[in-house]
């Protein structure tokens, strides 16, 4: 239990900046003068999801910060990152529906003032609110739904205008009538979270380029891993990076065609090797251009980031499960494992025969280690691979750790068949391609 607590600081603290606004908003007046009419429950209401969205805002621009402490309080900075794209979305619609909660408590009295409120300009303390409201919209419409269409680059840098639109609601929340005008405490923790989105908005988008430290590496090889598997050998030009089996980093390189933006890829080779390998699926805009490098390529490396890894677990004992090219971080722990001390089965799920890369080299060391025993799972000829086929393969699941990656579909099934099983959360790891 104390590993569950310390492994999830971080999420209670992102739930109580979150919602701390409400408790001072609760304490300003009594209840039943919060919600004594229609008028006002639609009014507090309105007020709640103004103040809670705000915060959660503040707090989705801390963590896009990319600070190497939330692998510590977070478990991993992949589920910082999850977390940031989930409250993101929900912030996005709490603070939509505070425009139209509000406007709603006019409807029973004119239907004219309430339409009014949303679409009149003439109130400048009011109209930042609906600048920003509309600009996020225009920008996660993009991150929604036109992502997919255009570069990767110019989706970027629609994205962190956000933290320009949360400055202009910012100055909405404090110019408005409101508790936060009246109420010391709310006042102040407003401006106090505002300041940290803000500040890690400047800080990512300004300082910290200048300020993290980048290992410089150069291109040594490139080759096809598979039909659709881009295999990239890096060997360093001063520092050699000190990482850990299964962790991440994100590569920029240094080539006109590719461009120069920094994407994460995750490790795949011996950690006491001098040169690093990542293997990287073909599956969009850039990703389809990593075959045109060139070898002596430059490439600037940040990190490493991630707790995946056979050591950050309970026991020793351990099932590592794969769909795809979730393979990637398994193939770094197997080439680095001292496979006297641990005992594992590896499951990888791929859809067809030619899918599976590093599928004999996997079943070399498995031949080579009676303690690996590697159990690949052709889902186009046997189905799903489910928790039922790996507890009775693997004799049982009680007491191992159980280490998943792949698609997102894939791992939520594995977790919910694991919690059906009665599995508890401190045997179970997970690592998402979801950055």
């Amino acid at each position: 239990m104390r590993d569950v607590l310390k492994n999830n600081l971080g999420v209670v603290f992102v739930a109580a900046a979150c919602f701390f606004p409400a408790v001072f908003w609760i304490f300003q007046e009594p209840v039943n003068y919060r919600f004594g009419n229609l008028v006002e429950t639609f009014t507090s209401f309105g007020q709640l999801l103004g103040l809670i969205g705000m915060s959660m805002f503040a707090v989705v621009l801390f963590l896009s910060s990319r600070l190497k402490i939330f692998d510590k309080y977070f478990d991993g900075l992949g589920r910082a990152y999850n977390l940031h794209h989930m409250l993101g979305g929900l912030a996005f619609i709490l603070l939509l529906f505070h425009p139209l909660t509000l406007a709603v408590r006019y409807i029973p009295s004119s239907i004219q003032i309430a339409s009014g409120f949303i679409f009149s300009f003439d109130n400048t303390a009011i109209n930042y609110g609906k600048i920003a409201l509309l600009g996020m919209i225009a920008l996660l419409l993009i991150t929604f739904y036109v992502k997919k269409v255009i570069k990767y680059q110019t989706w970027k840098l629609s994205h962190k205008l956000l933290g320009a639109f949360f400055f202009i609601g910012g100055l909405h929340m404090l110019l408005i009538p409101s508790d936060v005008s009246v109420n010391f405490s709310l006042r102040w923790y407003m401006i106090l979270i505002s300041a940290v989105g803000i500040g890690a908005y400047f800080y990512r988008t300004l300082l910290y380029p200048l300020s993290i430290r980048r290992f410089t590496y150069k291109v040594d090889d490139i080759r096809m891993a598979g039909d659709d598997v881009t295999e990239i050998t890096l060997r360093p030009l001063n520092k050699k990076m000190k990482y850990n089996p299964g962790q991440f980093v994100f590569i920029s390189f240094k080539n006109n065609f590719i461009g120069s933006e920094s994407h994460p890829f995750s490790l795949i080779s011996n950690f006491e090797e001098d040169s690093i390998q990542v293997a990287v699926k073909m599956a969009g805009d850039f990703t389809d251009k990593l075959p045109n490098l060139k070898i002596g390529d430059e490439a600037k490396i940040e990190g490493p980031f991630g707790k995946f890894n056979y050591e950050n677990a309970k026991s020793r004992r351990q099932i590592w499960i794969a769909g795809g090219i979730g393979i990637t971080p398994f193939l770094s722990m197997a080439r680095s494992i001292n496979w006297s001390e641990y005992k594992i089965d590896l499951y990888y799920s791929f859809r067809n025969p030619t899918d599976g890369v590093y599928s004999e080299e996997l079943k070399d060391i498995s031949s080579r280690n009676p303690n690996f025993s590697f159990l690949p799972w052709i889902s186009g000829k046997v189905g799903q691979l489910s928790v039922s086929n790996i507890s009775a393969l693997s004799g049982g699941l009680q007491g191992k750790s159980i280490f998943i990656c792949g698609p997102l579909v894939m791992m939520q099934a594995i977790e919910k068949g694991l919690k059906d099983e009665k599995i508890h959360s401190e045997y179970i790891h997970t690592e998402e391609f979801s950055m």
